[in-house]
């Protein structure tokens, strides 16, 4: 949450995904943030911030996301925990850069 309202202050648009926080909770701290499935927050995104390694990621239809992201399509891993999948990732479409460690 730390990270997306330092994101908000500088004017960028949020989604989020964060099946450890109720959804109330997320629309408390960000009122215009989109919430909801980690496929309905990326609808419409350029880009993803993969904070949290959770196995969810590693199980979402790439292909889908890609068709309902915009272009670029960035997904930014900070622990380059779907490194192993980052074909996968890429050949939907998406650029991947993994930017940390587990």
């Amino acid at each position: 949450l730390e990270i997306a309202e330092l994101l908000q202050k500088k004017g960028v648009a949020i989604s989020l995904f964060d099946n450890a926080i109720a959804p109330n909770d997320v629309r408390a701290a960000f009122p215009s943030a989109v919430t909801g499935t980690l496929e309905e927050v990326l609808k419409g995104a350029h880009a993803s911030v993969v904070i949290t390694p959770w196995q969810e990621l590693r199980e979402v239809d790439w292909k889908k996301v890609a068709r309902d992201m915009k272009a670029p399509r960035l997904i930014f891993d900070t622990r380059n925990y779907l490194a192993d999948i980052s074909d996968r990732i890429r050949r939907s479409g998406c650029t991947y850069k993994g930017i940390g460690r587990i």
